[in-house]
């Protein structure tokens, strides 16, 4: 089983403002203009991942996509 972490990216409609954007650091979080929001960066787990999902649910963000975007480094 791998340590080191995965790079996620998480789409959702809706904007995060600055307050919610701290909630979710050290991820990075993109709003884009067709009124959806990125979020990316390394997550250590599924657990990790789980976390961030379920935050995004009680804030009642629709879920778009869900992304691993690389391997983790040997």
């Amino acid at each position: 089983m791998s340590t080191q972490p995965f790079t996620y990216q998480i789409r959702v409609q809706g904007h995060l403002g600055d307050t919610l954007r701290e909630w979710f650091e050290p991820l990075q979080v993109s709003n884009e203009a067709a009124g959806e929001a990125t979020l990316s960066g390394p997550m250590r787990d599924q657990a990790e991942l789980y976390g961030v999902l379920l935050k995004l649910y009680n804030l009642n963000f629709t879920l778009i996509a869900v992304a691993r975007l690389k391997e983790p480094s040997p």
